[in-house]
This record gives structure tokens, C-alpha cells and sequence, in this order.
């Protein structure tokens, strides 16, 4: 039922970093690295969860860029949990680099909470962490998922390559894990964390207000599978935490689930000035919670003496349409 459990009392603080695509370019990633120390040492986090694409090697499987990823992440000396993210390469039943990582992760990780979940579901890494106070009393439960790669599907004829979705029967793990949780604990509010966005980040993107910044649109899974829509009817999930849009870091609420997103926290991407950064997310032993994106100072604009990473103060910006009032303009 649950794969991990940490324990803490008061509340318990997460750092999201996300989207760091290391590859074999040291210019980059020692400043990544770099950069993930530096957000780690303001955070002060109880937990780091990484929401995909740590690698840019797609279906490679590439030890020894491994190896020093989890000896960068070991070395922060906080527990840190991994999903997989669409540059993580297929997913091919047991034989893919998708696989391949898991299991370097899970045999060389040593502050590593990853497990490859059950095998007769699609993805790689579906599973769970247990927050509970000093006294056993489950408070939070975290889900980790695999959001997928690459979806393929014929349009006017032609294949086009478009993001994967949460399949279905990865929703049905959830709704059976949500389920046999309330039954022995009651209702315990919940966190996901995946790497592709859902299709109702682009609805949130549009019709929501939102906190943070839109830096880009929204690139979502093609096809709407259902999970937001599960979260709702389990009524678990308070929050919903991605990567994959590097500029994108906004949050907004959408039924009562706040959506996420989390600013690349990279030197490799291409996104000029932007400033690169992370997520702190604290949760309260009461089932409330706490999110805001810290941002990192670039290496040549620190200062001796002065913070490396600070609190982005983020503004609310309206939505473009009204959800319940959305018509198309009228033909001229």
C-alpha cells in the first residue's frame, strides 16, 4: 500500500526540482548540480522529489551519467524520490532505458525512495510515500507516477508524435491504493507528483487565475485519460505537482485541486535570462499546505555573503476567458 514512509513531526517540507537534463556536457551540469546544492541549502528540505527528465539521453542507457546523478543527489544528504519524465526514454515492458534507470536508481541510490511499482501496470516508478508523525499517524500520502513518453497518433492520415498520457490502468492503481488507504486511515489528504502535465493545465492556463508565471504554453498529454477527474471523485488529492515546461511556474486552482508547475531546474535548456529554479512545498499536520517557487542566482550574478537562491514574489494574473462564459468570436 505504501512503498515509503517518513516520518517528522510539525510540518514537512518538500523541494521540487525538476527537468535538469544532464547529459555529458560538464559546463552544464556543474552548474545544475550546483544549482540543486544551492536550492537544497534554502529549502532545507525534509524531502526532494525530482519530477523527470534528470537525463537528455532518451532510450540510451548511459552508467555513467547515473552515476554521478546519484552521487550529486546522495551527497545533499536529504532523502530524494524520482519519477520519470518523457526524456527518460520508452517504457517496453522490462527491456527499455526506461527500466534501465529505475533499476540503476534503486541498486545505487542510497538516499534514493524509487520503486518501479507493480508490473502488470503500464509505466515504470508508479508508487508511494507515507508521511507520519513521530506516533505512526499517517498525515500525507504522496504519489509518484509515471506520466509516460511519447504517444503516437494517426492524424489526416499521418503519425504524429505527441506526449503520453497517465494510462488507465495506472488510474485504477490509484483509485484502488486511494481506496484501501481510506479504509484503514480514513481520509488522508494526498499530493501527486508526475512530469507531463494534465489536460486541465491547459484549462487552468486559460480559465484560471493563476499564481506565478505562464511563461509558455502549456504542452499537456494529448489525450485526457481520466486522472484528474479520479482525484476528484477519490477527494484525496489537494495538489498536483509537474515539470516538462521549462518557464512555466504558475499554480491555480481548478475545483479545489491547486495545479503546479515547477521552473526547470537547468543550465542546459535554451530559455535565455529566465531565471531557472525549484518548488517548496510545506505540509501542515493539519492537511493544509504551502507552495511558492524559489529561484536560483545565476553563477555569475552572486555575491559574496548573499543568499544563492531567494523567493520568487509571484503575482496573480487573470484568466484570458471565463470558463462558464467562453464563446468563439463571431465570424466577420
Amino acid at each position: 500500500m505504501l512503498s515509503y514512509t517518513l516520518s517528522k513531526d510539525g510540518p514537512f517540507q518538500i523541494l521540487q526540482i525538476t527537468d535538469l537534463h544532464l547529459t555529458h556536457d560538464w559546463h552544464y551540469d556543474v552548474r545544475t548540480l550546483a544549482m540543486v546544492k544551492d536550492l537544497t541549502e534554502f529549502a532545507k528540505p525534509d524531502l526532494i522529489v525530482i519530477t523527470g527528465d534528470v537525463f537528455t539521453d532518451g532510450d540510451r542507457f548511459t552508467p555513467d551519467v547515473m552515476e554521478y546523478a546519484c552521487r550529486a543527489f546522495d551527497e545533499l544528504g536529504v532523502p530524494w524520490a524520482f519519477v520519470m519524465g518523457n526524456h527518460e526514454g520508452d517504457y517496453r515492458y522490462g527491456q527499455g532505458a526506461r527500466e534501465k534507470k529505475g533499476e540503476y536508481i534503486r541498486a545505487h541510490g542510497k538516499n534514493a525512495l524509487f520503486d518501479p511499482g507493480p508490473d502488470d501496470i503500464f509505466g515504470v516508478g508508479n508508487y508511494t510515500v507515507g508521511i507520519t508523525d513521530k506516533a505512526g499517524k499517517l498525515l500525507w500520502v504522496l504519489y509518484m507516477i509515471d506520466s509516460n513518453n511519447r504517444a503516437y497518433y494517426t492524424v489526416n492520415g499521418q503519425v504524429k508524435t505527441c506526449e503520453d498520457h497517465i494510462h488507465f490502468d495506472q488510474i485504477e492503481w490509484y483509485r484502488q491504493t486511494s481506496s484501501r488507504i481510506q479504509q484503514t486511515h480514513g481520509k488522508v489528504p494526498a499530493m501527486a507528483f508526475f512530469h507531463i502535465p494534465l489536460p486541465e493545465y491547459t484549462d487552468a492556463w486559460l480559465f484560471e487565475p493563476c499564481l506565478g508565471d505562464r511563461g509558455e504554453h502549456v504542452t499537456a498529454a494529448t489525450v485526457n485519460s481520466g486522472f484528474f477527474a479520479a482525484a476528484l471523485g477519490q477527494g484525496d488529492i489537494k495538489g498536483m505537482f509537474v515539470g516538462h515546461d521549462h518557464t512555466n511556474s504558475f499554480a491555480a486552482n481548478v475545483f479545489g485541486i491547486t495545479l503546479h508547475c515547477c521552473r526547470c531546474t537547468s543550465y542546459e535548456p535554451k530559455i535565455g535570462d529566465t531565471p531557472r529554479g525549484g518548488r517548496v512545498i510545506t505540509l501542515m499536520p493539519d492537511g493544509t499546505f504551502e507552495s511558492y517557487t524559489v529561484l536560483h542566482v545565476r553563477e555569475d550574478l552572486q555575491k559574496e555573503g548573499e543568499p544563492k537562491a531567494y523567493r520568487q514574489q509571484e503575482t496573480v494574473s487573470a484568466p484570458y476567458y471565463d470558463r462558464f462564459h467562453f464563446y468563439l468570436p463571431e465570424k466577420k
